[in-house]
C-alpha cells in the first residue's frame, strides 16, 4: 500500500491576489442582510440630528440646527454654532452625567476641567497646569499660546502678563493713584497633600510654585510695582486654607489674607472715618463649584455639601450690609475669590467677601469693581468702559489694589486697554423709569457670546442684547426705539433660553432699569457686544426671557 500523498494547496486565483493588494476582502454577507445593516447604521446617523431638530421645535420655535442661516457665517459664528449644538445635544445632557458619575465614583476621574485628588478633594486642571507646567515667561511657551488662540480665532490675544501690568501702573501713577497687586495662589498650590495619595510629607515643606513667578514678581518690583505675596513659605500637611470641592480660599483664609493686605495699605492713605462695622456669623453649606462643572445627575451621593461658617460685614447701627462707596479713596478690583462669600449667586452667602473684610479691617469707605473670571482683563476693562462713559472711577483714588487669581499669569489674556475719560452722552436707547417693569416685544438685532454650561468655573452668566423695532402697550415711548438688555444666559449651569437668541429674533421681554439691580447681580460673569455705539446706552435688564416667533 502506498502511503498517501497530501495535494499541493493549490495557487490563489489571479483575481484574489489583486483584490489583497488593493485591500478587497471579500465575506460571505448576504446582499439583504448587507442592505439591512447598511440602512440601520444610516438610520441611527440620522437619528439623532433629526431627533435633536424636532425636540427643539417642540420646545423652542427655532431650532439651533437653522438659526445658523440667519446671518452670514463668520469663523466665530461658527465655532458659537458648533457650541450650540454641542449644549443641545440630548445624549450630552441625559448620558453625559451618568457616565462622568460611572468614571468618577469607579475609576477616580474627573474631566477635563476637574482633577480629583484624595479624601474627595478637588482641584481645577488649570491651576494643576500652572503649577506644574513650563514657565509662563518661557518665550516659546507664550508664542505657543498666542499662536494657538489665532488659530482659534482671537488674533488680539496677549499672553504676556508684564506689558498690562506696567501700562496699568503707570496709568494709575499719572492718576495720582499706587498700584497694588494681589495674586491669589492657586489652590494646589496651598494643598499640595491633597492633590494626589502619592504626594505624602509629615513636616511643613516650602509651597511651590510656578518655575517663573519669582522672576515675575523680581521684574515688577524693578519697574516700582508693589506686589503682595500671601503665598506662605511653609504648609503643613494639615493646613486648610481651600474649600474641599471648591477653586475659592476659605473665609478664615480670606479673612486673614483682608487683615494682612489693610496692614500693608494702611500707611500708604491718609486718615479717614467710616460708619462702624461688625461681624455677623452665618453658617453656610453647599457643593462647590468644581462638583458644578463635574455635572454630575441630581441627587449624586458621590459628593456631599460642605459646611462653613461665615462672617458677614454690616453696619454696627442699622445692621444694613456693606455697601462700596464710589467715592473712596481706595479701589478693589478683583475677580471671583472677591466674589465668594459676597455674592449670594455664588452659594455662599452674601455680604462677607473680600471687599467686605478688607473694608472692616481698613476701618474706612471702599470702593470696588469685581466680576468672576478672567481676572487678568476683565475688571480693567470694566474701569476703561466706565471712564469712556464720563463716569471717572479713578477721580480721588490712592490706593488701586488688583486682585487676581494666580493661574491668570498662566492662562489669561493680559489685554492691553487705555483709560481715557469721555464725556457723558445722551443717546436714544429706551429704558424704563426707576422702579418700573414694562413688557416690550422687539428684535434681536446682536447678542454676546454665552459659555457653555459646565465649561466655565462659574455657574451664572449674563449676556448683552441690542434690541430694535420695539414695541410696548405698556410704555408708547418705546416704540421704534432701541435698547440694550442683560438676561441670563447660564444659571446654575443650566442654559438659559436667551443663550439661544440670535440676530433676527422676535422676542417678548419684561424690562427694568439696570441700575434696580445692579448691586445685587454686577459681580456675575458678564459678555458684552464690541460696538462703541452701544457703550453710552444706560442697559435694562429682564429677569425672563420668552421668545416668539
Amino acid at each position: 500500500m502506498h502511503p498517501r500523498v497530501p495535494h499541493p494547496t493549490p495557487p490563489p486565483p489571479p483575481w484574489r491576489e489583486y483584490d489583497l493588494d488593493h485591500g478587497v476582502i471579500h465575506t460571505d454577507v448576504q446582499p439583504a442582510t448587507a442592505r439591512t445593516l447598511t440602512a440601520a447604521f444610516v438610520l441611527l446617523i440620522f437619528s439623532v440630528p433629526v431627533g435633536q431638530m424636532i425636540w427643539e421645535l417642540a420646545h423652542y420655535q427655532s431650532p439651533v440646527v437653522l438659526q445658523v442661516f440667519q446671518t452670514v457665517p463668520t469663523r466665530s459664528s461658527l465655532r458659537q454654532y458648533e457650541e450650540d449644538l454641542e449644549n443641545a445635544a440630548l445624549p450630552r445632557q441625559y448620558f453625559q452625567p451618568l457616565l462622568q458619575l460611572g468614571v468618577s465614583s469607579a475609576l477616580g476621574f474627573g474631566s477635563d476641567k476637574v482633577a480629583m485628588g484624595r479624601d474627595g478633594w478637588l482641584f481645577y486642571t488649570p491651576g494643576l497646569d500652572y503649577l506644574t507646567g513650563p514657565g509662563f515667561l518661557d518665550a516659546e511657551q507664550l508664542h505657543h499660546r498666542h499662536k494657538k488662540m489665532v488659530e482659534e480665532g482671537k488674533t488680539d490675544f496677549h499672553p504676556d502678563p508684564r506689558p498690562a501690568i506696567l501700562q496699568f501702573h503707570e496709568q494709575c501713577r499719572q492718576r495720582g493713584a499706587r498700584l497694588v497687586l494681589l495674586p491669589i495662589p492657586d489652590k494646589a498650590q496651598i494643598q499640595p497633600a491633597q492633590v494626589s495619595r502619592h504626594v505624602e510629607f509629615r513636616d511643613p515643606i516650602p509651597a511651590p510654585n510656578n518655575p517663573d513667578y519669582q522672576r515675575f514678581v523680581a521684574e515688577l518690583r524693578q519697574h516700582g510695582v508693589e506686589v503682595l505675596d500671601i503665598l506662605p513659605s511653609q504648609l503643613a500637611p494639615d493646613d486648610r486654607r481651600f474649600l474641599t470641592q471648591d477653586t475659592h480660599w476659605t473665609p478664615q483664609w480670606m479673612d486673614r489674607v483682608a487683615r494682612q493686605v489693610a496692614e500693608r495699605l494702611q500707611p500708604q492713605l491718609p486718615a479717614a472715618t467710616a460708619p462702624a462695622l461688625a461681624k455677623q456669623s452665618e453658617p453656610i453649606a453647599r457643593l462647590g463649584d468644581l462638583v458644578d462643572m463635574l455635572r454630575l445627575p441630581p441627587g449624586q451621593t458621590l459628593f456631599q455639601p460642605q459646611s462653613v461658617t461665615v462672617e458677614r460685614i454690616v453696619d454696627a447701627r442699622s445692621k444694613l450690609p456693606w455697601q462700596a462707596s464710589a467715592a473712596a479713596e481706595a479701589l478693589l478690583l478683583g475677580d471671583s475669590f472677591c466674589n465668594i462669600f459676597s455674592s449670594d449667586q455664588m452659594g455662599w452667602g452674601d455680604s462677607a467677601g473680600f471687599a467686605e473684610h478688607l473694608a472692616y479691617y481698613l476701618g474706612r469707605p471702599l470702593d470696588r469693581l469685581v466680576r468672576n473670571d478672567a481676572g487678568a482683563h476683565a475688571t480693567r476693562e470694566m474701569l476703561a468702559k466706565e471712564l469712556r462713559r464720563g463716569n471717572d472711577r479713578l477721580a480721588g483714588k490712592k490706593v488701586v489694589i488688583w486682585e487676581f487669581a494666580a493661574r491668570e499669569l498662566a492662562c489669561g489674556d493680559w489685554k492691553l486697554f487705555p483709560l481715557v475719560l469721555g464725556e457723558r452722552k445722551t443717546v436714544e436707547f429706551y429704558l424704563p423709569e426707576a422702579n418700573r417693569t414694562v413688557e416690550v416685544r422687539g428684535i434681536v438685532r446682536a447678542v454676546s457670546a454665552a459659555p457653555r454650561p459646565g465649561s466655565v468655573p462659574y455657574k451664572d452668566h449674563i449676556l448683552t442684547i441690542h434690541l430694535a423695532d420695539i414695541e410696548s402697550a405698556d410704555d408708547t415711548s418705546a416704540t421704534d426705539k432701541e435698547a440694550v438688555v442683560f438676561a441670563w444666559s447660564m444659571r446654575d449651569n443650566k442654559a438659559m433660553p436667551a443663550a439661544r437668541y440670535r440676530p433676527g429674533d422676535t422676542v417678548r421681554l419684561h424690562l427694568q432699569p439696570w441700575s434696580d439691580v445692579a448691586s445685587k447681580y454686577e459681580a456675575i460673569k458678564r459678555s458684552e457686544l464690541d460696538d462703541e455705539n452701544l457703550l453710552y446706552a444706560d442697559p435694562a435688564w429682564t429677569g425672563d426671557v420668552g421668545q416668539e416667533k
